[in-house]
């Protein structure tokens, strides 16, 4: 076991309840090691460079993927995806997770987690001038067979919550759904239904976060006016829509087909706007990475006085086919049943059977409010199944004796009755 010991999830193991999420059917897994906090959250000049161009390369060429599509508003959270991919490169091991740090853009694990941890622990921030919050969690069926230093490694870098539960338990998926609205503010989990666990389920782990900013700049809700929106067919969209105006100061800038700009919030944070022209359309921004960093990561912005109209929106969203969006961009290892390695969790053979995302946004005249969630599934790999073949030696065929390696005997049969 290379030196690992194992631990199997009991009853009388860690019966621990969190009161705030009023869970009844999970109980928290008491985490006694702290090694690696202090260490997690300092990290080099040298070595966040590095990892914030990883993280730049899977925004765009995730986000590439999960905005594609024709007249219909979408939502996806780059940052909970892959902090959730992270969590999962912890748990994994051999060519599985060598798959996992190249669509994460890093070289070793350690390294990786390090400075992962780093830029988690710098995103959760909480002031009256905004909201930036991370919360993740590992739930196991009870009775699963678990190496500890992976659940270790996720309470140490990334606080993650570990539980051990009764997968078949009917009020599981409830106490689920309330930590998921505990972590989103409120925004999601609200349906218990979303959380329903199959039956080879041995492992889920979340990552959500919320976040809430007001403009530094807000809108004055005298100056909102009404009008039409014009959807990509150059027909107005029903009824007229709300719109937030204001002159302010701002970075904007300029590209090949796009103007953009961003406004700025009390917390630090921006948000980006970005009009393609005309003869242009958002999924013809989005449809290449390169594309899409100069979009989003611009290198030519500059500070201008905008006159700003922008709609008042709230979209909410959940990406679909998240594994074979990833799958697309060479992971593919995790998802097979015969091939995915998880062995730095436990002996027993998991592959990830599902990968989903939630999330919701609202802008108004004060600023911006949103959550998101990706939820990873982990499950039992059955069996391989023999497979059925048939060996009809009715024709002329070649034949051998083997003992201990020589060959005793070969020949060939043409006639068996001769």
């Amino acid at each position: 076991m290379n030196g690992k010991w194992k631990r199997t999830l009991s009853a009388g193991l860690a019966a621990c309840l969190l009161s705030s999420c009023g869970m009844s059917a999970a109980r928290e897994i008491p985490v006694s090691s702290e090694t690696g906090k202090e260490a997690a959250v300092q990290w080099t000049e040298e070595e966040e460079i590095g990892f914030l161009t990883g993280l730049t390369a899977f925004t765009c060429k995730t986000a590439s993927e999960f905005l594609a599509g024709e007249d219909e508003n979408r939502l996806y959270s780059p940052s909970s995806l892959y902090l959730a991919l992270a969590m999962t490169a912890q748990c994994a091991a051999g060519d599985t997770q060598s798959q996992l740090l190249e669509l994460l853009g890093a070289e070793d694990l350690e390294t990786f987690a390090n400075s992962s941890a780093a830029w988690f622990e710098g995103l959760n921030q909480e002031s009256d001038e905004g909201t930036a919050a991370l919360a993740n969690s590992i739930w196991l069926r009870e009775g699963f067979s678990y190496f500890p230093e992976p659940i270790e490694k996720l309470n140490n870098l990334y606080r993650a919550q570990a539980f051990e539960a009764d997968f078949a338990d009917s009020a599981l998926p409830k106490d689920i759904g309330g930590w998921i609205q505990e972590a989103t503010h409120g925004l999601l989990g609200k349906d218990a239904s979303d959380f329903q666990l199959g039956a080879d389920t041995q492992m889920i782990l979340f990552s959500a976060l919320y976040f809430k900013g007001a403009w530094s700049d807000p809108f004055s809700k005298e100056n909102n006016s009404q009008g039409p929106f014009y959807k990509a067919d150059g027909s107005a969209s029903n009824g007229d829509t709300e719109y937030m105006n204001q002159k302010a100061g701002g970075l904007y800038w300029e590209g090949d087909g796009f103007a953009a700009g961003s406004r700025s919030m009390q917390n630090g944070a921006r948000m980006l706007f970005i009009l393609p022209d005309e003869d242009l359309s958002p999924e013809d921004l989005a449809a290449h990475p390169e594309v899409l960093r100069q979009v989003l990561f611009p290198e030519n912005a500059e500070y201008a006085q905008i006159t700003w109209r922008v709609p008042k929106f709230s979209v909410a969203d959940s990406p679909t086919d998240i594994p074979q969006t990833l799958e697309g961009l060479g992971l593919t290892l995790p998802f097979s049943p015969y091939e995915a390695d998880f062995s730095a969790l436990s002996e027993t053979p998991l592959y990830l059977s599902n990968i989903r995302q939630e999330a919701t946004l609202t802008i108004d005249e004060e600023g911006c409010e949103g959550a998101a969630y990706t939820e990873v599934s982990a499950d039992a790999a059955a069996a391989m199944e023999p497979k059925e073949v048939e060996l009809n030696l009715n024709r002329p065929f070649l034949f051998a004796v083997v003992y201990q390696n020589p060959v005793l005997f070969t020949g060939i049969i043409t006639n068996p009755s001769a």
